[in-house]
């Protein structure tokens, strides 16, 4: 098995977002320029918990993985203080894009997480070690 561990406590959201996403949406805005120019547009397909993570990693990869809160000094140590202030951001701020309204603004479906999960090669994702 293997541990998962970020300094964010489990029940902490997370929007992500795939890349083909922002490629997708980049490209749109090209095409239809008044929808971008001057305005920032914050992109997201899917939400999820943190601690809910590892179980769809584990799900895929075939072997279990379980979250485990880091503690600040640790993630410190690891990651440094620019790191540990995007964790900071995450756990007190986040992200908070309306996928709906998004996905119906830009006629695009965004991608789940799910769906990400679902076109990874797996046998390659995996370490050789």
């Amino acid at each position: 098995g293997g541990i998962m561990q970020v300094p964010v406590p489990p029940r902490s959201r997370q929007q992500l977002v795939a890349v083909k996403d922002i490629g997708e949406i980049v490209a749109r805005a090209f095409e239809n320029r008044r929808m971008a120019i001057g305005k920032t547009v914050e992109l997201a397909g899917d939400e999820i918990a943190f601690g809910d993570l590892p179980a769809a990693l584990s799900q895929k990869l075939g072997h279990p993985i379980r979250y485990a809160e880091q503690s600040e000094e640790d993630a410190r140590k690891l990651i440094g203080d620019d790191g540990f202030r995007m964790f900071q951001f995450f756990r007190t701020k986040g992200y908070h894009v309306d996928i709906p309204a998004l996905e119906t603004a830009w006629g695009y479906r965004m991608t789940r997480f799910q769906e990400f999960l679902d076109t990874v090669d797996w046998e390659r994702a995996q370490p050789k070690w």
